[in-house]
């Protein structure tokens, strides 16, 4: 899971401001993630597989206040 600065398209030449490793908890059977405290402020997030094909394509606009913990959920790609 990517979270880029400001209102942008997902892509792979853009530097993240964070990333989250996407984990499974075992005993619910779900994925989730987690991203390290970030700054206040609007962010696209998306999440990817290989690092340059980002779902959603258009990524997930969000904002962030201060001291904010802040979950966006995303849907389950097709295969």
């Amino acid at each position: 899971v990517y979270a880029f600065a400001g209102d942008v398209t997902p892509a792979g030449d853009i530097e993240p401001a964070e990333i989250g490793i996407v984990m499974m908890d075992m005993s619910t059977e779900l994925y989730g993630y987690l991203i390290d405290p970030i700054a206040a402020g609007t962010y696209t997030a998306a999440f990817t597989c290989d690092g340059t094909s980002f779902e959603p394509v258009d990524g997930q606009l969000t904002d962030i206040a201060i001291g904010e913990a802040k979950t966006v959920d995303f849907e389950n790609p097709a295969p």
